[in-house]
This record gives structure tokens, C-alpha cells and sequence, in this order.
């Protein structure tokens, strides 16, 4: 009850019949605090991996579909990726800027090196959009 600020320390202490100390009697609570370390970077990296199975699937799905159109493949391409950069925003709480230049990369390294690159995209990915999501 005290770490919650719901009591303070002196009303809990009269509640177990002990006398009140000086400087108790304001509620504590305790901010939440973001987490840090490797329980943060575990559950970036799993978000990062669902984030990186989303981005490949469609783009699969649609180089089959535009096989024999450039045309139509690369414009695909650039409007999947002007969603997608939302979708990481969203799920992935990446700053507007740093989304843009991760789409813009993804983009342009599909564009030049064709859809047999996404079978690449797999751990080395996520690792990277974690760390982006990390900040580091």
C-alpha cells in the first residue's frame, strides 16, 4: 500500500500498532520506470522480429503479383513502405524521422536488389530495428 502512495508509511506503522516516525507521514509512490536493460531489449527484439515477418510477407505475396511489371513493383513497393512506416511508428514507438530513413533504406535495397534479398531479412533485421527502437 505504501510503494502504491495509497497509505503513508506512519498510517501503515499505526495499523501494526506502532508508534508514527518523524518524516512518514506523506504518501510515497513510485513512478513506473521505463524499462532498461536486457528485459527491454528481449521484448524489443521479439516486436522487431513481428515487424520484420510483417514487412516480408506482402512483399512476397506482391513480387508475385508484379513479376513481369517493374512498373507496377516499384510503385507497390513505395506505397507499402509509405504504410509501413506508420505501422512502425506505431507498434515499434520509432520517432517519425528515424521510420522514414528505415522505409527509405528498405525501400531503395529492395529496389536495387530485387525480392531474393527479404530471404536475408531475418535476425540481422530485427536485431537492427530493435537497436532502433532502443535508441542506440
Amino acid at each position: 500500500m505504501i510503494d502504491k502512495g495509497v497509505m503513508t508509511p506512519n498510517e501503515v506503522r499505526k495499523l501494526e500498532n506502532l508508534n508514527p516516525l518523524p518524516g512518514l507521514d506523506v504518501a510515497q509512490s513510485k513512478a513506473p520506470q521505463p524499462l532498461r536493460g536486457t528485459l527491454a531489449m528481449e521484448l524489443a527484439q521479439g516486436t522487431a522480429a513481428r515487424m520484420v515477418r510483417r514487412e516480408v510477407g506482402p512483399i512476397i505475396k506482391a513480387s508475385q503479383k508484379y513479376a513481369g511489371d517493374s512498373n507496377g513493383w516499384a510503385l507497390w513497393v513505395a506505397q507499402f513502405y509509405d504504410g509501413f512506416r506508420a505501422e512502425l511508428m506505431q507498434h515499434c514507438k520509432l520517432d517519425p524521422q528515424v521510420a522514414l530513413t528505415y522505409t527509405n533504406s528498405e525501400r531503395d535495397t529492395l529496389l536495387a536488389s530485387g525480392v531474393a534479398v527479404v530471404d536475408t531479412w531475418g535476425d540481422d533485421r530485427a536485431g537492427e530495428l530493435a537497436t532502433l527502437m532502443m535508441g542506440e
